[in-house]
Parts: structure tokens; sequence; C-alpha cells
């Protein structure tokens, strides 16, 4: 389930660009019998899945990077990139990215709360970014 694949990914996953290994012992029902049964997950069966997420996660940044004015692009390059959001604590993801971009990437001091700080932080400012906000999402401004 959900809670057993976020325990997972926390306490067994990593991308393979660090030397780190661990076992989990997963409680479930087969999918083949039906029955309940417990299987010990290791990192390395974690691999491919990690690794696909990743691969995406690279591509997507780097579609971002290629797009970007050359101004920040930069700032980007002298500064590195943070990453944000309870997805960037997986182990190994910072090296892997930094790996793929060509630049340093940092994780952020709160990964979890800074999206949302952020946002709390963006709406008390609504009147300065109502534009950027109006060109973002188009229906904003026009009730």
């Amino acid at each position: 389930g959900q809670r057993m694949a976020e325990e997972l990914k926390k306490q067994v996953a990593c991308c393979p660009c660090l030397d780190f290994s661990a076992t989990m012992d997963v409680k479930g029902r087969s999918l083949i019998t039906g029955l309940p049964q417990r299987v010990a997950i290791r990192t390395e069966d974690l691999y491919e899945p990690v690794m696909m997420l990743a691969e995406q996660i690279a591509a997507a940044a780097h579609q971002v990077l290629e797009h970007t004015p050359p101004e920040l692009a930069g700032d980007i390059f002298a500064d590195g990139v943070m990453l944000t959001g309870g997805g960037a604590m997986l182990r190994g993801l910072p090296e892997y990215l930094s790996q793929e971009l060509k630049v340093r990437v940092h994780l952020s001091p709160d990964t979890v709360n800074c999206v949302a700080l952020g946002t709390a932080k963006s709406l008390d400012m609504v009147d300065q970014l109502e534009v950027g906000f109006k060109n973002a999402t188009p229906r904003i401004g026009h009730r």
C-alpha cells in the first residue's frame, strides 16, 4: 500500500550513484496466492523503479533549463538548483541530478514545508504578483 511504499522510499530506496544498502521486511497480501506474506526488500530491488522516476525528473529539469533565459541560466550555473518537496529526500537524488544536469544541486533546509511556506508568502504579496498569476493561470482574475 501507499504507507508501505513511502516507508520503503524513506528507509531503503536510493539512486544507484550512492554506496548505500538497506533491507526492510514488508508484510502484505500476495497478489499470486492471496495469502499474507512477508518479503525482505533490498535497496538493490528498488534501483529500477527509482531510476525510472529519477530519469523522468532529470529529463523534465533538463527541458526547463534548456528554455531558461540566459541571465537566469548564468545564475543557475553559478549557484545551482534547489530541490524541494518530499521527493527531494530520496537518497542520492541530488547527486544523480547534479551529474545529469552538470550543475550543483542542493536540498532545501526544510524540503517538506518550503513549498507551502513559499505559497503562503506569495499570497501575502498577491497585489504585486497578480500579473504573474494571471499569466500562469489565465482564469484567475476573470470572474
